[in-house]
């Protein structure tokens, strides 16, 4: 397991690629968190500045076409 892989299993986090988030839609998505935060005290939602489509983010270093709009 990687290392990254190795801190999200410890803290019981989970990670969505742009590509599954593509994939699975926005209302899918947006299920499928806050069935994942149902209950919770608390939330941290974090987007990678790279996952996010270059059009919308022109200021990013790693451009990546396609990416989540």
């Amino acid at each position: 397991m990687s290392a990254s892989g190795k801190f999200k299993h410890d803290h019981n986090l989970i990670h969505l690629s742009a590509r599954e988030v593509l994939r699975l839609g926005p209302q899918a998505t947006v299920e499928r968190i806050l069935e994942r935060v149902k209950g919770a005290d608390h939330l941290f939602l974090s987007f990678d500045i790279d996952a996010i489509d270059p059009a919308y983010a022109p200021g990013a270093g790693a451009h990546e076409p396609g990416g989540i709009s």
